[in-house]
């Protein structure tokens, strides 16, 4: 056979062969790129994409401040700004009984705020639920505990923030919210972290710290102390204080709406402005579900402008 035939057909089989290898090594590749895909993508990384879900993450954090390791759920929305965008965070306190699932397992918080972001009446926001006793019986208050052995709200103030915007695409841009005994927590850890939480919102809460004689885990009997953790002589006892945004929220005609009705007596004399709703129901997740979104309605005021800049 002629040279110059021979040489061609080496150089077809050749080419021939690169051609099955590459199309062999093709599907595998679209394969790994597919799956790649559909994976969730890192928070840090996230974009605009109206086609994801929002999820809730069920996360551990062990605490050098509290010597425990607690849960923790994170709510992450559909729909991110951009990539370069972090988003807002919101903290949420459940009550006593109760733990960190309450929020969403009994107070449908993960469909409320798709809704609230969904209409824009809110920002693409990160929302999280913690835990900080292992005992949900336990009244915690949500304050440091007196003998120093329990510092709850410096591990929700700093610990817990720091953890959160190092693993998600969170800003310092911050909230906190809470019903009940996380009503009165999330105004009290605002009042004393307002450069932390600069917006509040209590439902069903109260302002004065309870169970002072009886509560030895919280307060150690220290009336004192206890007054210091009291919002309501807070504002008494500094009346040039600043204070957060507050939203405050409570059925009326009970011990909760009457804890209110002090409050704002208070807050009228010393001309603190407060957004304040009394609502007709019950103690329970029925009011509490049917006020988050004017909640994260009257948030979103003061997110979405920030947002935006």
């Amino acid at each position: 056979m002629d040279k110059s035939i021979e040489r061609f057909l080496g150089i077809a089989l050749f080419v021939a062969v690169v051609i099955v290898l590459y199309g062999l090594l093709q599907v595998p590749l679209l394969r790994f790129a597919n799956q790649a895909a559909n994976q969730p993508a890192n928070d840090q990384a996230d974009v605009v994409d109206a086609t994801r879900s929002s999820r809730v993450d069920e996360i551990v954090i062990h605490s050098s401040l509290l010597h425990k390791t607690l849960p923790v759920r994170v709510y992450v929305p559909a729909i991110r700004s951009s990539k370069e965008t972090l988003l807002p965070v919101i903290y949420m306190l459940h009550g006593t009984p109760g733990d960190y699932r309450d929020w969403l397992d009994l107070g449908n918080a993960k469909s409320i705020l798709d809704e609230s972001i969904a209409r824009g009446d809110l920002p693409s926001v990160i929302a999280v639920f913690p835990e900080v006793d292992n005992d949900p019986s336990q009244a915690t208050e949500f304050v440091n505990r007196r003998d120093g052995t329990a510092p709850i709200m410096d591990y929700l103030a700093t610990e817990l923030p720091q953890y959160i915007e190092t693993h998600y695409h969170a800003s310092t841009m911050r909230a906190i919210i809470g019903l009940s005994e996380g009503g009165y927590g999330a105004v009290n850890i605002a009042i004393h972290y307002q450069d932390r939480f600069p917006y509040a919102a209590s439902l069903s809460g109260y302002f004065v710290a309870r169970d002072i004689a009886d509560n030895n885990f919280a307060f150690g009997h220290d009336v004192a102390y206890a007054r210091v953790q009291s919002p309501l002589y807070w504002i008494k006892d500094q009346p040039t204080v600043k204070l957060p945004a507050l939203y405050l929220a409570s059925e009326s005609g009970d011990e909760y709406g009457q804890e209110l009705n002090n409050f704002q007596s208070e807050l009228a004399k010393q001309n603190i402005q407060a957004s304040i709703q009394f609502a007709n129901g019950e103690h329970g997740w029925d009011l509490w579900r049917s006020q988050l979104p004017d909640v994260l309605k009257w948030l979103g005021r003061y997110f979405n402008p920030l947002v935006a800049k």
